[in-house]
């Protein structure tokens, strides 16, 4: 039988890789770049001299989680039998969204990957944001969906959930599906800003307005004007200021401080919280009219705990974030170091593992792999000791099984974290996972002394 001609995949997909501006990537069943669009080529350094080349070569995991080269069993395997390994079909690689479709069966009896990208985050204002949503795919495609349906809409999002679970990258990511991508976003994290300064970081000042006011200066309302203001830690937002951007949910009106001049703009809200919100309305530190308006669509984001099959994925894509900053080789973490580490808490979730993988790629040989003896000592104890951690471990009386309310809850975590760092602030909040001021606040609220 005589084999049908290859087709001519720039005649057929350049027209519309230049209608509807994309970028796209075609591999074969041979792992061979096929064809590349302009666009393509310009974001991840593709050359004429590139077509026809093993895409693990000239790829490297830009477009990929590059997991076939880490499994040669499955590249081969794969290779034989014509298909694509899992590795290759990845929705979301670091900084790259994905789409995956298998064309070209019905043009010469081959089967064609076709990958059409983009970046998840672009640059607002000067500094390029260097946030992520990584995950498993198992995980994220739901949660993505739901995002992105959530993205869509202009109605005030509120995301929950511990600390360092990633909610700014999330409002990020948002923002960049929502019609509003083009506009600014703006980030105000309360937790580390003091409570008589809010006011001001939120609605800005007029000259005059209070003693060192020598001039006027905009508040992150009005610069996200077009754009998204994410306002992180929404829980410490003061009883005073809550009354005034409620006013603003309501009309999109508001006066900057020391102004009788009324200021009208279009900003989308994005909060978000580490608290349980119905706590907040109960203890009175939330408006209920002002948690309701700010509750329009809300997002559950669980702790890296819940995510342990994410472990992998989020351990690769630090590595391959390191490597990329650094100019020299970095080993990969044994297997059985990923499964060690599934058995520990990570109190500080995704933040918490970033900083464990950086520390250790600094210090490991280049030439061995990540063992689990090579992992800090305060973790190797935590993961013989069970899954417990700093926000694990519960003191409990033995003839009490019961689980303490929540303000006994966060007392006896920062007691434990202020004896862990003998009575040093700065280590228990970083323990914690939390600002120094938010810790402060905590034990103020609690009557702690210190």
């Amino acid at each position: 039988m005589t084999p049908r001609p290859r087709p001519d995949l720039n005649a057929l997909l350049a027209p519309v890789a230049k209608a509807t501006d994309s970028s796209l990537v075609v591999i074969d069943n041979q792992f061979r770049i096929a064809w590349s669009s302009d666009q393509a080529s310009r974001l991840i350094g593709l050359t004429l001299d590139d077509v026809g080349s093993p895409c693990p070569e000239s790829l490297q995991g830009k477009i990929c989680s590059g997991g076939c080269k880490g499994n040669p069993e499955e590249f081969t395997a794969s290779l034989r039998s014509g298909t694509f390994p899992y590795s290759c079909l990845e929705s979301t690689f670091g900084q790259i969204e994905i789409r995956n479709e298998m064309i070209g069966p019905e043009l010469d009896g081959t089967s064609y990957l076709l990958k059409s990208f983009r970046p998840l985050f672009t640059e607002t204002g000067t500094k390029k944001q260097p946030y992520s949503f990584v995950a498993s795919r198992e995980w994220s495609e739901p949660f993505l969906e739901k995002l992105t349906r959530v993205a869509k809409t202009e109605i005030p999002v509120l995301l929950i959930g511990e600390t360092g679970t990633g909610k700014e990258c999330l409002a990020r990511l948002i923002h960049e599906r929502s019609r509003r991508y083009k506009g600014p976003f703006v980030a105000l994290d309360l937790s580390v800003i003091p409570e008589t300064l809010v006011e001001d970081a939120l609605f800005g000042h007029q000259r005059g307005a209070f003693t060192g006011a020598v001039s006027s200066q905009s508040g992150r309302l009005s610069r996200a004007h077009g754009g998204t203001l994410f306002i992180d830690e929404i829980e410490n937002i003061p009883l005073a200021v809550q009354t005034r951007l409620l006013r603003f949910l309501e009309d999109g009106v508001f006066e900057p401080m020391g102004s009788s001049q009324s200021m009208e703009i279009s900003t989308r809200i994005i909060a978000a919280t580490n608290e349980d919100p119905e706590k907040l309305l109960r203890e009175g530190r939330m408006r209920p009219d002002l948690f309701y308006r700010l509750n329009g669509l809300s997002l559950q984001i669980p702790p890296l705990r819940m995510r342990i099959k994410d472990l992998p994925v989020l351990i690769d894509h630090f590595r391959s974030v390191y490597t990329k900053n650094n100019p020299f080789p970095t080993p990969p973490f044994a297997p059985e170091t990923v499964k060690a580490l599934s058995d520990y808490h990570f109190p500080g979730n995704i933040r918490e593992l970033k900083h464990l993988v950086e520390s250790i790629l600094a210090v490991s040989d280049p030439g061995k792999p990540v063992y689990p003896s090579d992992l800090p000592e305060s973790i190797r104890r935590a993961i013989a000791h069970g899954p417990q951690s700093i926000s694990a471990s519960i003191p409990r009386n033995s003839s009490d099984d019961e689980i303490p309310d929540p303000d006994t809850f966060t007392r006896r975590r920062i007691e434990k974290a202020l004896r862990t760092s003998e009575g040093k602030i700065a280590e228990a909040s970083r323990l914690l996972g939390m600002s120094r001021i938010t810790l402060w606040r905590h034990m103020k609220r609690l009557k702690m002394k210190h």
